[in-house]
This record gives structure tokens, C-alpha cells and sequence, in this order.
């Protein structure tokens, strides 16, 4: 995991600890193996709408910067 998301395996470890305390995910060991799964499948569907929402932002945000820079030119 730690090299799939180009990250020091024990930043991975530690991000892993704090989502298992906050119930978001679930670890199963099997021999010196630990896989993981969301707890609730839920989560991705709120990081769904969250990321809906940052993107409307995002869009709104570069529609400013748009008519900012239409009225510079003016």
C-alpha cells in the first residue's frame, strides 16, 4: 500500500491506526498478512457527495476568475 500511494510505510501505518480507532475501517489478519475494508460502505458515498460538492466549488470559483479577468480587459 505504502508504494501504491508513494508514502513512507510507517505514514501508511499510522493513517491506517487513526481510521480503525475512528471505525472507518476494519483490519483482519491472516499469518503476517493484514487486510483491510471499510467498515460501513457508506464512506464512499459520502466522499462521493463530498467530492461533488468541491468540485461545484472549484467550477464556481474558475467562473469567477473568468468574469474577473473578462472585466480586466474592459
Amino acid at each position: 500500500m505504502a508504494e501504491i500511494l508513494s508514502l513512507p510505510q510507517p505514514a501508511v501505518s499510522h493513517h491506517l491506526k487513526v481510521l480503525r480507532e475512528r471505525g472507518l475501517v476494519v483490519a483482519n489478519q491472516e499469518g503476517t498478512a493484514i487486510y483491510y475494508a471499510l467498515a460501513d460502505d457508506r464512506v464512499i458515498q459520502a466522499l462521493d457527495l463530498l467530492r461533488d460538492v468541491l468540485r461545484a466549488q472549484l467550477a464556481q470559483h474558475a467562473e469567477l476568475v473568468r468574469q474577473f479577468s473578462e472585466e480586466e480587459e474592459k
